[in-house]
């Protein structure tokens, strides 16, 4: 059955305007989108209360950030949803997991030992700039970031403008509040237009890897930083992929690569969208994560991890293991059919046990691999978070210096472990030279507080007569 048969005809009938938007021109994902909102609209929506209080420490806005700095109404509304302190740790925390692995991401432990010392590096290896420079795994979950908040302002602009003459309606994007205040996306309206926004994302991120700045027309604000026309190591799946999409095909392979999960932070921090239950979620990560890695063990975890960022960024595990647990409990309802469901519920399972052992960590990252791929990824980040929940150094180093995918293992653990602990628990010497520490901040508090915060940004351009140009 097709999933606009499963909608209520107004409803389908308003979205396949602004899907068609999207999907102008050579970019054609409507079959994918037919696949994911049908097991997402099959499991329905769980409203989950969100009634924990944020508490906005760590760094004030910058300058160039003075939309947050002025506490727009939604805000009040958003608060009830997460912690922005929480936010922010998770994407810079991320950025410095990724910035310290960089270094030795294709060195062998004695390599390692011989530049560093047996303890491993511990510091940031700074660039000609000063800088401690991330690799492509921060530059994709920025323009991941950059993609949702884009398709949040699409559909909240649609829902608002259905709404306009009731006093607060539902509609197929999402219910618009009758105080005025920006409208809540719904979990299937987001489902359904994200993946072909992304897809468009990510062929933008691509051409940073191999054209020079700047960018004709560009769809994302980032791609306007000259920072990150930099080739930082991409991966060949992610490349591909994008190439295809570029071109106005799908990905067509059977990697399960850890570029689909890597990526995949931002998906933890939508925060307009209340009525995500954790199962929404993963599908949501998973499907997103399928535009380029297309095995199940490539996709599935990636819904995981974004679960787990979820839980812990909104207060709703009050530690690693509840986060993890938790998302390990929902894994069966979110991807019941998937052949490798199994195997990736024993492994996060053997995670567990393995993280309370007495095994050293080094030898406990050995026993689960090296990190190339999406599980092993998933699964040492989080064995690393696990040990060191409140220690965001330990988790970090644990987690990077091994022989393996030093970057991606760095990154995961990272966004883990600042989502717990928040920017007030990540040390200062790994803020004071990260790269793009102020665009990384921007970001998250844009997340929290919405695409609203700063339309100029997320919101196109509309015409005195009231069309999108």
């Amino acid at each position: 059955m097709a999933v606009s048969a499963m909608l209520d005809p107004a409803d389908a009938a308003a979205l396949q305007p602004l899907i068609g938007e999207v999907l102008a021109g050579k970019w054609d994902f409507s079959a994918q989108f037919e696949r994911g909102l049908e097991a997402i609209c099959a499991a329905g929506s769980r409203a989950a209360a969100r009634t924990k209080s944020p508490n906005a420490t760590g760094n004030q806005p910058t300058p160039g950030n003075q939309a947050n700095a002025r506490q727009p109404e939604h805000l009040k509304r958003n608060t009830q949803m997460g912690n922005i302190d929480k936010y922010r740790g998770c994407l810079l925390g991320g950025a410095a997991g990724d910035a310290l692995g960089y270094a030795i991401e294709f060195d062998r432990e004695e390599a390692i030992a011989a530049r560093y010392g047996s303890r491993g590096i511990r510091d940031y290896q700074l660039d000609e700039r000063g800088l401690a420079p991330f690799s492509d795994d921060t530059q994709m979950t920025l323009y991941t970031a950059n993609s949702l908040l884009c398709s949040l302002a699409a559909l909240s602009a649609q829902a608002s403008s259905y709404a306009q003459a009731s006093g607060g309606t539902q509609t197929s994007g999402g219910t618009q509040a009758s105080d005025g205040a920006p409208a809540l996306v719904s979990p299937t309206a987001l489902a359904a237009y994200a993946p072909a926004q992304m897809a468009q994302f990510y062929v933008e991120w691509m051409y940073t890897q191999v054209s020079p700045y700047p960018l004709a027309e560009p769809k994302a604000w980032i791609s306007n930083l000259p920072e990150l026309f930099a080739s930082r190591a991409p991966g060949v799946t992610c490349m591909n992929a994008c190439e295809a999409m570029a071109n106005g095909a799908k990905a067509v392979n059977n990697s399960k690569g850890c570029g689909g999960i890597m990526r995949m932070a931002p998906v933890g921090l939508i925060n307009t969208c209340p009525n995500f239950s954790g199962v929404e979620l993963q599908r949501l990560g998973a499907q997103l994560s399928e535009l380029t890695h297309c095995h199940e063990l490539g996709w599935m975890p990636a819904g995981v991890f974004a679960h787990i960022v979820s839980l812990l960024a909104r207060d709703e595990a009050s530690s690693v293991r509840e986060a993890a647990t938790q998302a390990l409990n929902t894994l069966p309802e979110a991807f019941p059919n998937a052949h490798y469901l199994g195997q990736l519920q024993e492994l996060l399972r053997y995670t567990l046990r393995l993280a309370d052992s007495d095994i050293p960590d080094l030898e406990a990252i050995h026993a689960l691999g090296e990190g190339w791929v999406a599980e092993e990824a998933l699964a040492i980040g989080l064995l690393c978070s696990l040990r060191h929940e409140n220690d965001f150094e330990g988790a970090i180093t644990s987690a990077v210096n091994h022989g393996g995918d030093s970057d991606s293992t760095g990154a995961i653990a990272g966004n883990i472990v600042g989502a717990h602990l928040g920017l007030a628990g990540i040390p200062q010497h790994y803020l004071e030279h990260l790269e793009l520490r102020d665009t990384i901040s921007k970001i998250a508090d844009d997340l929290f507080a919405g695409p609203q915060a700063s339309p100029d940004l997320y919101f196109p351009p509309v015409s005195p007569d009231g069309d999108g140009v």
